[in-house]
């Protein structure tokens, strides 16, 4: 038999078209119902100033050359840090909703919400903490190592014997041993 029914399905003949650029954009939008897996780093409810405010909080913080690869950590990690705050605030909003209601009269749809939010809020945090890490161990491996300072002449108060560390002639100290002798018949007599 060699007639061809044009009805089935065929996944190697897909005659979708090439997607638009108007359609991609738009299709863009579909990860900003909450935001919290949106590619685009400051949403339109939110605050350029805002991000600005915690990145210059960073840069002042590591002081890293523009356009160099310490700025690259700092401005990853603060992307991660804006993402938990942004995943946070969804997730306390939304427990707002939910109001003063005990989990156990939570509708279906209002658990799987909540568990989502709860799994972006969780990941967002892991991420930030995982940025952080690698920006702490970067910063600390090309930190310039400061010169060997001389030691320190010890205060004339500590030279010598640890006794004049309690600011009593040496005649009134006991020795350690005295103390813990003292100690163990103290207790012995106790337990008699």
């Amino acid at each position: 038999m060699d007639h061809h029914d044009e009805n089935l399905y065929n996944p190697y003949m897909d005659e979708t078209p090439a997607p638009e650029p108007e359609g991609r954009a738009s299709s863009r939008q579909n990860s900003l119902q909450h935001g919290s897996c949106a590619e685009i780093t400051i949403l339109s409810c939110e605050s350029q100033e805002a991000f600005d405010e915690i990145l210059r909080r960073w840069c002042a913080t590591y002081q890293p050359e523009p356009a160099s690869l310490e700025f690259e950590f700092v401005l990853k990690t603060v992307q991660a840090e804006w993402q938990r705050i942004r995943c946070q605030r969804n997730y306390n909003d939304y427990i707002k909703i939910l109001g003063e209601r005990q989990p156990f009269d939570w509708s279906p749809e209002e658990i799987k919400k909540h568990d989502l939010l709860l799994r972006y809020k969780t990941t967002a945090e892991r991420g930030f903490q995982r940025d952080y890490r690698l920006l702490e161990q970067h910063y600390k491996a090309h930190q310039p190592k400061p010169a060997a300072a001389k030691p320190k002449a010890k205060p004339p108060s500590t030279i010598g014997s640890a006794a004049t560390l309690d600011n009593r002639p040496p005649s009134e100290m006991r020795p350690i041993e005295d103390d813990q002798a003292s100690s163990k018949s103290a207790l012995t007599s106790i337990f008699r």
